[in-house]
């Protein structure tokens, strides 16, 4: 958005990476790997730290598991950059308003975006 390299993002692009591969290897949400438990690591109950375990799937199986999730997070920024185009000139009032002001309200949000209709609940969700 501004222009510049930063390490802003580093967590989330980890949860997103995360949220994407249990999206896949857990809750068989990618028809080309399909329903099938493929976790790494179980969470250890008490410490909250993953415990390595062997895998048990194959290294073409570790592929298409990669494959999958880099679809998923390139399609997500794909809607993300064609959200951003839409509202370009909204989001760069935004920026200017911040850079002025450091942070803001709700109220002075809506008096620099306009206020928006709430959003509408997903069908089927």
């Amino acid at each position: 958005m501004l222009g510049t390299v930063s390490s802003g993002a580093d967590d989330d692009i980890r949860q997103a990476t995360a949220l994407a591969r249990a999206m896949v290897t857990r809750w068989g949400m990618d028809p080309e790997v399909g329903p099938i438990d493929l976790r790494q690591a179980e969470e250890h109950p008490f410490l909250g730290r993953e415990i390595a375990q062997p895998r048990y799937f194959s290294e073409e199986t570790a592929h298409e598991v990669d494959r999958a999730v880099r679809h998923m997070l390139e399609g997500a920024e794909e809607r993300v950059q064609s959200i951003i185009e839409a509202y370009r000139s909204e989001l760069d009032r935004l920026i200017a308003r911040l850079e002025e002001e450091e942070s803001l309200d709700r109220v002075a949000i809506e008096e620099c975006l306009g206020k928006r209709p709430a959003a509408r609940a997903v069908a089927g969700a």
